[in-house]
């Protein structure tokens, strides 16, 4: 049977993981055989149009037309589309919507700069907001040493004691699935 090629989507719905590659795959049908292929993502109103070697793609090409994408961010969340073109016409596949769980976590201390004089004891709290739930969390100096974490771990952060105020920049570190994300707190010293 000829006509304008049919491409079938695997999934309409795909969930991809911070960081990992993902791919959305379909299947094309055509005779007479397409020619030429590429994707769409449309995010509200906008619509970019990705071809063969868009930047942080593989795939889309006529002889494999599934769409790699590599390193899933939050940037990558839209509703996907794969079109072909044979010397009858276009076709295109049905809506794939990708959604991506996990960002590098975030980092939030209320006061960045604070006051103390030297010998006093200084607090610094931070919030934690991270998907999948972060793994650690611990400050560290300028000079590279890991404050000894005498705060509470919580879910959603930490908070530092300090005893003895010193001249060095402090500096959070939180990871989750080994992807760290860091925020600096200077205090400052009277």
């Amino acid at each position: 049977m000829t006509g304008i090629p049919v491409i079938k989507a695997h999934e309409t719905v795909v969930k991809a993981t911070f960081g990992m590659n993902i791919t959305l795959h379909v299947t094309i049908d055509s005779a007479p055989q397409h020619f030429s292929i590429y994707w769409t993502k449309c995010v509200g109103n906008a619509t970019e149009i990705i071809h063969t070697g868009t930047v942080g793609t593989s795939g889309g090409t006529v002889s494999s037309p599934s769409l790699t994408i590599l390193f899933a961010t939050a940037s990558n969340v839209g509703i996907y589309k794969c079109y072909a073109r044979n010397v009858i016409g276009s076709g295109s596949s049905v809506n794939i919507s990708l959604s991506v769980e996990g960002d590098v976590p975030l980092v939030e201390v209320g006061v960045r700069e604070q006051t103390a004089h030297f010998g006093e004891e200084l607090t610094i709290h931070c919030n934690v907001t991270s998907s999948p739930v972060h793994k650690t969390v611990y400050w560290e100096k300028r000079n590279g040493d890991e404050v000894n974490n005498t705060g509470h771990l919580k879910p959603k952060g930490i908070t530092l004691v300090i005893m003895l105020v010193h001249h060095s920049l402090t500096i959070i570190f939180v990871k989750n699935q080994q992807i760290p994300e860091a925020i600096l707190v200077l205090p400052k010293i009277m």
